[in-house]
């Protein structure tokens, strides 16, 4: 994770540079948010209530998170050249789809 959250801190730096901004922002967690409440719900706790001791379930978390973050940091290097041989529309219809289903849920509620 930490090799990745690097690599696109730079993306984000050479983003700004080329754009000449300095409000561009590195998401390198970006799926992964919701993933840690997996990881603190379902290792971190469960191992700190059974152990008594929260050093365990820290531990564990940072091997699962290591295991999880490992394919990541294989593809970060790849990333740039399927965003460049990929149509911007491809890539924007999936963002379309969940949004479109954020609001048609929000509008069902």
């Amino acid at each position: 994770m930490c090799l990745s959250t690097f690599y696109y801190a730079w993306l984000a730096y050479r983003a700004g540079e080329a754009d000449r901004r300095t409000d561009v922002c590195a998401l390198p967690l970006r799926r992964h948010v919701p993933h840690m409440f997996i990881v603190t719900f379902v290792i971190m706790l469960p191992i700190t209530i059974k152990t008594g001791r929260p050093d365990e379930g820290w531990s564990a978390s940072l091997v699962w998170v290591f295991f999880r973050a490992y394919p990541d940091d294989r593809r970060m290097f790849i990333a740039p050249f399927i965003r460049k041989i990929t149509p911007r529309a491809a890539l924007l219809g999936t963002l379309a789809g969940v949004s479109l289903t954020f609001i048609s849920d929000a509008a069902g509620a």
